[in-house]
């Protein structure tokens, strides 16, 4: 990839590092379980960020001169009302809407464009029934359900096998449908919000107009990337490939924060006699008994106070956009999803979804595969761990686009029904049990930014190439909750750092806004990335030797009720665990010789009303033959601390093998071990696993010095290996020792 800025004389490059340079936030800082991380924003599909250039105009320049509109006789009012005049110009030009075409702010973003239309046509009753709405197959879901929930027909227009819009299945369609209703609507993605794929607008604009249909069409997810052209010219001259309507979702700008949405539509298509929406703006004359609307279509279906400063923001991003250039924005995402794919593509864990060779916005969402037990990575613990580990903000979910994302992850109408069932929110009043939000299929979605560094996009790509190959390693450091789905870190940030900041920090004891609050300063993101990188390394080939390995193991297995078994698709924190181990064990019984066995010892002890679980550090490698395997050390290794409090009681275990189906376990195998904190004699029975499987759960008994603390039995870890192989121990083995 051509290094980004490389040719910074390049004014078009150069204002790209401006617009990267100008983002609020793209040095702030959180801390996480890992210790502090640099921001590094990949979710501008869902919301931009503000421009710093932008806020300080609207500071110095808008706010200064503020008033309402809807007069003129101040100066605050008249540059008020010319501000956001300009910015309705603006946009009307980087559109090419002509007079025909009106553009409306509305709501926040394309739902509440959609929204607006419908009531504008009156779409509504009788004439909802005679309307058929023929949906992309792209389509998220507020360009689905409006049309549904106004009473119209919905039919969905199936995928090519590339993964596009199937014209010969439109027409189909249309032929089928344009003599059976008055009013046809073609309504499609520009650009999915899942897989990035771009829809060429011209032939389906007149495809649908050649059968009389109306062609509308969703922006929110390629307005600030991709051309938007409401009366393209350069059709073939038997084509109308103009759009009769476009709704566009603002906020997702660079420098769009808290825009209005968009409805740029023709105005014929403004049927209704009263606004949507009549109040104050919409009228030209009230009187006790009298009232008349304006005609003027953008100003009677604005009613109340707009939102002006927004509307003027919505402006200034277009013009951002308008002043790098659509071509250059477009060459440079092409060039973007390029690299990932080449990138990525060895990586056999990480399923990207969609046609990777058609044309589509560097917009991406996978899943990613663990081998080991044929399960996928949930996306909230991928998307989790991203965040803690890299910094990186990802998405997990579905993106609001079920119908394509069915379509990806091949779930059946049968299976969907079993999702919902599970996923239902009155599942205990139909099945006294709680709903399983964990189970909702779906996937990460990131996008690549076009103005960002090259550091950051080989950062990303790298952190997300690392995750799919490793990021099952750190699974049993985080738990999940099976009702909310929800993903959380063992540890949290409690002893590692501040928290959210929160409004509640703040206070006006002193006569002037304070923030009580302990968050460091979060702007101040100096970090390399490649530290971030070589630190996850490090994590990802010392995770077996995390203490949390030892809470995962101890986690209550998951499992659904009949028939839902299959449904719990994801690995499950403890499922890695004992997948560490498996590796771990497997390297260590390559290591040893033929006749010994490997011995670790975990214990947990009581400290000051805490938990303490110790790992006896040195390793015991014992001939079998030798009557009596070592002595543990006296010296332990802190390993984490749980606050149970004064009920919890602790207890220590160790273990000893004996390997080889040869092998009569119904002999005692003897093993002594030394522990000053412990006196007594114990025995106890322990069942084993193969060796690299080998999670024994028992416990001890035994008598102590006046002033212990009793300790009951209590689980915790106990592991051991050999490099035998055909090792079984469904039997009971009888454990010894001298403690």
């Amino acid at each position: 990839m051509e290094a980004f800025g490389s040719n910074t004389t390049c004014p078009k490059q150069a204002l790209l590092s401006y617009v990267n340079n100008n983002v609020i936030g793209g040095e702030a800082l959180f801390r996480g379980p890992f210790g502090q991380r640099r921001v590094i924003y990949c979710d501008y599909t869902a919301s931009g960020r503000p421009l710093r250039c932008i806020e300080n105009y609207i500071s110095e320049y808008v706010y200064s001169m503020y008033a309402n509109t809807h007069t003129t006789t101040t100066v605050t009012s008249k540059q008020t009302t010319q501000f956001r005049h300009e910015a309705r110009e603006l946009i009307r030009s980087c559109v090419n809407a002509t007079e025909d075409d009106a553009v409306i702010f509305t709501g926040s973003g394309s739902t509440g464009a959609i929204h607006k239309l419908l009531n504008v046509m009156e779409l509504h009753g009788e004439k909802a029934a005679r309307t058929m709405v023929l949906v992309g197959p792209f389509e998220h879901h507020s360009n689905i359900l409006p049309w549904r929930e106004s009473g119209a027909r919905v039919v969905r227009i199936q995928q090519t096998a590339n993964g596009l819009v199937d014209l010969a299945d439109l027409e189909s369609k249309l032929q089928t449908y344009c003599q059976k209703y008055d009013l046809i609507l073609g309504c499609f993605s520009a650009a999915s919000n899942v897989t990035g794929i771009i829809t060429d607008t011209k032939p389906v604009a007149a495809l649908l107009h050649h059968y009389g249909a109306l062609s509308f069409w969703d922006y929110a997810t390629a307005a600030p990337y991709l051309d938007i052209d409401m009366n393209p010219e350069d059709c073939r001259p038997d084509w109308d490939c103009s759009k009769d309507a476009v709704f566009i979702s603002t906020h997702k700008f660079v420098g769009g924060v808290g825009t209005p949405g968009l409805l740029i539509a023709k105005k014929c298509l403004f049927v209704n006699k009263v606004p949507h929406g009549a109040g104050g703006g919409t009228v030209a004359y009230v009187s006790r008994d009298m009232y008349h609307y304006l005609r003027d279509i953008e100003a009677r279906e604005e009613g109340g106070t707009p939102a002006i400063v927004e509307s003027i923001r919505a402006g200034l991003a277009f013009q951002i956009k308008h002043a790098v250039g659509v071509d250059h924005i477009e060459e440079r995402e092409e060039q973007l999803a390029r690299y990932a794919f080449e990138k990525w593509q060895s990586n056999e864990n990480l399923l990207i979804l969609g046609n990777k060779e058609v044309s589509r916005l560097p917009i991406f969402s996978f899943m990613i595969r663990h081998q080991e037990t044929g399960k996928l990575l949930h996306h909230n613990f991928v998307s989790v761990l991203l965040n803690d580990l890299f910094g990186i903000q990802a998405r997990g979910g579905c993106a609001c686009a079920g119908p394509y994302a069915h379509d990806l992850l091949g779930i059946s109408e049968d299976s969907a029904v079993k999702f919902y069932e599970l996923l239902r929110e009155d599942r205990r009043n139909m099945c006294n049990e709680e709903p399983a939000e964990a189970v909702r299929p779906g996937f990460v979605r990131i996008n690549l930014p076009y103005f960002a560094t090259e550091e950051t996009i080989d950062y990303v790509t790298s952190a997300i190439d690392m995750v799919a190959t490793h990021g099952w390693k750190l699974l049993p450091q985080y738990r999940f909750d099976l009702k909310s789905g929800a993903w959380t870190h063992r540890v949290g940030v409690g002893r590692k750092g501040p928290g959210l900041s929160s409004l509640y920090d703040i206070n006006y004891d002193h006569g002037f806004m304070e923030i009580d609050s302990d968050t460091e300063d979060q702007c101040l993101g100096q970090t390399r990335l490649e530290h971030y990188l070589q630190e996850a390394r490090v994590l990802f080939d010392q995770a077996v030797e995390d203490n949390l390995v030892l809470d995962a193991l101890q986690d209550p297995e998951v499992q659904l009720s009949e028939p839902y078994q299959d449904f719990l698709w994801f690995v499950q924190p403890r499922e890695a665990a004992v997948c560490l181990h498996d590796a771990w064990s497997q390297t260590l019984q390559q290591a040893l010789k033929s006749g010994y066995v490997f011995v670790i010892e975990d214990g947990c002890s009581e400290v000051d009303s805490e938990v303490v679980i110790d790992r006896y550090g040195d390793t015991m490698v014992t001939p079998l033959d030798q009557e009596d395997a070592a002595t543990v050390p006296h010296a332990t290794l802190e390993l984490s601390h749980h606050g149970y409090g004064e009920s919890f009681t602790a207890d220590f275990e160790d273990v000893a093998v004996v390997p080889g189906d040869e092998v009569d376990t119904s002999d005692p195998f003897t093993y002594h071990g030394d522990m000053e904190m412990y006196t007594g004699t114990v025995s106890s029975a322990f069942d084993f696993t193969k060796p690299g499987h080998g999670v024994s759960y028992g416990g001890l008994d035994g008598e102590f010095e006046p002033g212990e603390k009793p300790r009951s039995r209590h689980p915790s870890l106990c592991r051991a290996f050999s490099n035998e192989s055909g090792y079984r121990s469904d039997e009971e083995f009888t454990y010894a020792g001298t403690v």
